[in-house]
């Protein structure tokens, strides 16, 4: 979940809603409607990453409360480091399919160039064969572009939300 600081600008939906709330509300809703032998990762980023806890966890009843109080409390500031999170995400034992929620393009990390993240990703990926889903919050243009094709790059679906 992308916690940068263009993530409190207002939806350009009905909801009247910031990025950083819609975000927020997607991913609970998620993580509450998982099975309890589903298992997760959060990391949230901005110009670095946090993760919710170490590695994968099950979606007990517990867990998953505990998780939508973790996701409550995060608060937005500094640049979009994209690339850095995903290699994070990655690299976690286990892991199957990744959601990348942001509402812009790249500022900050190891690589910013959207072409050469989508490069770099595809690569690092093209063996573990995980798929990056995408849910681009109010993006158009070139953000939209860089969302869409590193989901179609690596076995993912993408969408927008306004």
């Amino acid at each position: 979940i992308d916690t940068s600081g263009s993530m409190p600008a207002r939806t350009n939906g009905t909801s009247g809603s910031t990025r950083i709330e819609q975000a927020k509300r997607e991913l609970a809703s998620a993580i509450g409607g998982f099975k309890t032998d589903q298992r997760f990762q959060i990391i949230s980023f901005n110009q670095g990453q946090r993760r919710y806890g170490k590695r994968l966890v099950k979606a007990t009843k517990r867990e998953r409360k505990k998780a939508t109080d973790w996701i409550s409390k995060l608060t937005a500031g500094g640049g979009t480091n994209a690339y850095d999170s995903l290699v994070e995400a990655l690299e976690l034992d286990d892991v199957d399919t990744i959601y990348l929620l942001s509402d812009g393009g790249p500022s900050a990390g190891s690589i910013v160039d959207p072409d050469a993240i989508r490069v770099a990703i595809r690569r690092h990926n093209r063996f573990l064969r995980v798929n990056i889903n995408t849910i681009g919050i109010g993006v158009r243009g070139e953000t939209e572009t860089f969302l869409r094709e590193l989901a179609k790059e690596n076995w993912g679906e993408s969408i927008v939300l306004d």
